[in-house]
Formats: C-alpha cells, sequence, structure tokens
C-alpha cells in the first residue's frame, strides 16, 4: 500500500485523490493485519528542512502540510534532533520507520547530502515514548 505517511499530517490533498495513513484507522489496520506500507512524503515533503518551522505557515507546502500542530510536531522533532546531534530531517524519517507495522519510506532528496542523511536514518529508530511525544507532545520530552 502506497500512501502518504509521516510525522506531520497532510492536512489537505496533495492532489485528487490522494489517501494519507496518518488516522488511527489506518495505522491499526496496518499494525493487526501486518500490511507493509509504502509511504511517499514520508519526511514531510522538505518541511523538516525549513530553516525555522513558523515557514512552514507561509511557504508552498503551506496549503496541504500548514497547521499549528504540525508546526509543533516540527519544533518538537527540531529538539529531538538537537539532543540526538542529527537533523529534524533524519527524526522525521526515523519516526516513519519506527511505527509498529511494516514501512518502506519513499523519501524524495534534491541533494546528494539528503540521500546521505536520510540512509543513516534507517539504522536509527525510536521508541514509543519518543514517536508519542514527536506526534503529540504528550509526556515530557525523551532523555531532553
Amino acid at each position: 500500500m502506497s500512501n502518504q505517511f509521516s510525522l506531520i499530517d497532510m492536512v489537505r490533498p496533495i492532489y485528487p485523490g490522494t489517501v494519507s495513513a496518518h488516522n488511527a484507522n489506518w495505522r491499526s489496520w496496518l499494525t493487526e493485519n501486518g500490511g507493509t506500507l509504502y509511504p511517499w512524503a514520508s519526511q514531510g515533503r522538505g518541511a523538516h528542512a525549513m530553516a525555522d518551522p513558523a515557514e512552514l505557515r507561509t511557504s508552498p507546502l503551506a496549503e496541504s502540510w500548514y497547521s499549528e500542530p504540525n508546526t509543533e510536531r516540527l519544533r518538537r522533532a527540531r529538539t529531538l534532533a538537537e539532543h540526538k546531534c542529527i537533523s529534524s530531517t533524519r527524526i522525521a524519517l526515523a519516526w516513519t520507520l519506527s511505527q509498529p507495522f511494516p514501512v518502506v519510506a519513499l523519501i524524495g532528496p534534491r541533494q546528494p547530502d539528503e540521500v546521505r542523511d536520510s540512509m543513516t536514518a534507517a539504522g536509527h529508530r525510536l521508541n514509543e515514548a519518543e514517536r508519542e511525544w514527536l506526534e503529540h507532545g504528550t509526556g515530557a520530552p525523551p532523555g531532553v
């Protein structure tokens, strides 16, 4: 299955008929049935590479990706990335790959450095507390 899935939630479909697997029903189905997800835009279409999470409001990504919860997710990803001394883009991809169901993330790097950074995320997994904090902001920042 190839639905959109990333730490930041697609608030408005990019294209007609676009489906996101971000909601609880999709996640439950994938977990219970062992379905493999091949998510596109698994790093939020470049939102994690922005210099400031507030840029999401005015960027070309705003129509499909801007929401206050997404801006907060970007900020939390940056905080955890600084603590772990890695990029927030790597944190975002690690979040996608650390789900309780099989995920083969599809990425769209624009530069060779982005490919290298993303490849290192393949070996980095987040625990449940880190995933929950990144997505919902609940609990204390793990290890921060």
